[in-house]
């Protein structure tokens, strides 16, 4: 992870929901690509990746170095 994305994670972790929307659309290429090698279907990528953000919005506050 570098600088920026460090700093936007400290940011998310402290509530800001633009910095976490700007580490998601980062990352959500990347992972929705990886899914669908894994699941071979659009929908069930496309469900499972929004799945993974939502669930890594709400347990932000309990991330650890």
């Amino acid at each position: 992870m570098d600088e920026r994305e460090a700093a936007l994670l400290g940011r998310a972790r402290g509530g800001d929901a633009r910095a976490f929307a700007s580490l998601v659309e980062a990352y959500w290429p990347r992972l929705h690509r990886w899914l669908l090698a894994m699941t071979r279907d659009v929908q069930s990528a496309e469900d499972i990746t929004q799945e993974s953000f939502l669930r890594a919005w709400r347990c932000l506050a309990t991330l650890r170095d």
